[in-house]
Order: structure tokens, then sequence, then C-alpha cells
């Protein structure tokens, strides 16, 4: 069987709508690499991931098949009968799975990002029929560099972060590797600009959080600053188009906002205030702008710390601040040619994105599941719950830690059918 489509990162944010744009308009069946402990748990991650998709749910088993594995292991941890029939039927490569997180430890990034990269390099460069290795960078591995950033320069020197740092070195193994690679470089990606939907809530949902809270009343940025911000459908589409496109080999391209259509720190900010007071009744105070270079510097030195135990506002804050600072003017000359020009006022969609946010509660959002966040309640220590089995013969005081054994108990029995 010729012609399967090999994904890393599936189950995450940009990896869930590429397989989706991916069924749209390829008919190829998809293999996505996810780490499980059997068949049966990667069946049910895949499905747990995509339950907010019906079409994308019902692939599970017909169009999309998961392989057990893990991108950071020698040889993707496949098993033999597997690597052997992904060997002589693979013809496209997505390599979209990463570590993300700002503010995780370089031995994290380095082993997610830059390893992982290797070993994906690696799996495809024994692939018989490879056509295309497509590689999600971001646009970022420009790093302090400032003015116009080409899309087919070399990556950046100094950077704003760790995760940068990794990004840019995976690349630098992509491009001397010999093999018909495709470079996707994507600004900070957003929720889909028709439904508003997210998988998580980071980067600049952290700072649309803290405006709705009204707990951010001083912005150390000018008014004028734009961000790089790109709906999620977005850059999936063109990331599935470009690994398609026989012109696009050996070649970047900056999936991203142009500077031109940038929204503003300052327009986005009375634009949020004018929407929280029409659908949530809430009249946020006007924050002021105060743009000092000192706080910059203050987000560069922080980013470049080791993993800290412990999150907190002011450690978010400086996380983000390097990319509100930015002056960076990314390039679109190779994907103007290949996708067409970007044409998404960011007006039009940012209603959806603030919609979703506040159904799905973002400004408590804890990255768990209600399921998790049950588990995690029952197990409390400080104010303890406790449930009562009333039968016939009397009531039994049944601890939360012992619900939980015994949902851990069925949940592994269900698995092991």
């Amino acid at each position: 069987m010729a012609g399967l489509i090999f994904i890393s990162g599936g189950t995450g944010f940009l990896g869930t709508e590429l397989c989706a744009r991916l069924l749209d308009t390829c008919d190829f069946p998809i293999y996505a690499l996810i780490r499980a402990a059997n068949k049966a748990d990667a069946l049910h991650r895949l499905r747990e991931a995509w339950q907010h998709d019906a079409a994308l749910y019902a692939s599970v088993g017909r169009r999309v098949f998961p392989v057990m594995g893990d991108f950071t292991k020698p040889g993707l941890g496949l098993d033999a009968q597997t690597g052997s029939l992904l060997r002589r039927s693979v013809t496209r490569v997505f390599h979209v799975g990463a570590e993300v997180g700002f503010q995780k430890g370089e031995a994290e990034l380095m082993s997610m990002n830059r390893e992982g990269t290797r070993n994906m390099l690696a799996f495809a460069a024994a692939l018989e029929e490879l056509e295309r290795f497509v590689y999600v960078s971001t646009a970022y591995v420009a790093g302090r560099r400032s003015g116009v950033i080409r899309e087919d320069e070399a990556v950046g020197t100094a950077f704003s972060s760790l995760y940068e740092k990794s990004k840019a070195e995976a690349e630098g193994l992509v491009r001397a590797s010999g093999l018909p690679f495709v470079i996707c470089r994507q600004g900070m990606i957003v929720g889909d600009s028709r439904t508003g939907w997210a998988r998580n809530f980071n980067t600049v949902y952290y700072i649309l959080k803290r405006l709705l809270l009204g707990r951010l009343r001083v912005l150390p940025v000018r008014r004028d600053q734009g961000l790089n911000v790109v709906p999620v459908d977005y850059v999936a589409g063109d990331v599935a188009k470009l690994g398609f496109s026989d012109a696009a080999v050996g070649r970047a391209f900056h999936l991203i906002c142009p500077t031109s259509m940038q929204p503003r720190v300052g327009e986005l900010t009375e634009y949020i205030r004018a929407w929280a007071e029409k659908h949530l009744s809430v009249r946020l105070p006007k924050p002021a702008f105060l743009p000092l270079g000192i706080v910059r510097r203050a987000g560069l030195i922080h980013n470049g710390k080791p993993e800290e135990k412990r999150r907190t506002p002011l450690s978010n804050l400086l996380t983000l601040l390097p990319y509100f600072f930015s002056d960076q003017d990314f390039d679109r000359m190779n994907t103007d040619a290949l996708c067409g020009p970007y044409e998404r006022d960011w007006r039009v969609f940012i209603d959806a994105l603030l919609s979703f946010a506040c159904r799905a509660n973002f400004m408590r959002q804890t990255g768990q599941t209600v399921f998790e966040q049950a588990m995690v309640r029952r197990a409390g220590v400080r104010y303890p719950i406790h449930y009562f089995n009333v039968r016939s013969d009397g009531v039994r005081r049944v601890s939360g830690q012992e619900v939980n054994e015994k949902v851990t108990a069925i949940a592994q029995a269900l698995r092991r059918r």
C-alpha cells in the first residue's frame, strides 16, 4: 500500500486541525504517532483528542490509524512489524509534534524539539519512497534579529527563549538532512477563525485573560505595537497545501499575519473592552501604556533561566514580554507565491475567539479535563470529600480517595477489554 501520510503531534492543537485538512484535501490514509501503552490506549487517546469534531472522531480506525511510539526515542519506539510497514509505504511525513512550553527546562526542550526532530529525520531517511518531509517550525527561530526577516534566510544566533533556540537547532538539522524538506514557520497561533475552537489557552490568551479579569492595568509596551497572531485553521490549511506542492521543496514559509494587518495592542485592547461590556456586561478599566525597554530585558533574562518550580502571573508575563516588543517584519514572498496572500482581518474572528474562550471558562483554565479535575478534588486533604453509600443494611462512608481508586480500577479494566 503506497501513499501513506505519517504525522507526529496529531493530538495537539495544530496537529488536530492539520489532520482535518488532510482528510478533506487528499485520499491518503494517515498514520498518527501516539505515545500510548497499547493499541487500545492509542485509539482512546486519539478519539479523546478529537471528540470535539464528529468527522475527525469517525475517521479514527477508518482513515486515520494510531501508531504506538515516541519520537524522542531512537527508531521512534516502533515495533519491528510496524516499522517495516511504514518504511515500505509512507511517502509524506509531517513533523508537528514539539514541546511548546516557554518555561520548560533546556534539557526537556532539546530532547523533544531537537533530538525528537533528529529521530524523525532518521526515520524519514529510511523510507523507501519518501516524497516530502514537512517540518513545522516557528517564525521566532529568527531570534532577536530585527527588521525584515526573509523566509529562506538562516535562523538567528541569539534568542529570546530556550524554546526558540531548540526549534532553531531542529530547523538546522532539517536543512542539513538532504531530504526533500518543507519548513513552515508560524506565528503565535490562536483559535479557529470560524468557531474560536482552541485546544489550550496560552501565549496571547494569557494577556486576553488578564485584560478580561481587569488585572492588567499597565501594559509596558507601545500602543501601536503589533501582535503576530494567526488562526490555527489558516496555518493548518497552508501546511497541508505546501506538503503537496513540488515547488515548496527546499524552501521555508512564513505562515503569519503580515505586519500591516496585525492587530495593534491599543486597538485590540479597546475592542476587548467594548466586547466585554456588550457580551459580559462588564466595564473593564482602561489600561495605561508605558513602554519600558528595561521590562523587555527582564523578560529576556527570565527566559534564559532554568525551569521554574512554580509559575506566577509575573513569570508568565515576563515570558511573553519579548514578543510584545518585537520589531520584526516577516517576509511572505514564498508563502504568497504558493498559497496566495493573507486576507483575514483580525476583527472578523476575534469575537469567535473570545466567545469560545469564555464558554470554555479559560479564565480559570487548569489544563486538565473535567474528569481529571474531579480526581484531584476528591484527593484533596485540606477540604476532604466523602460519599455515603446507602444500602439496605446501613450507610457506609466512602472517602474521595477510595472513589478515585475505584474509578481508576474500572478505567483500567475497560482498557483491557
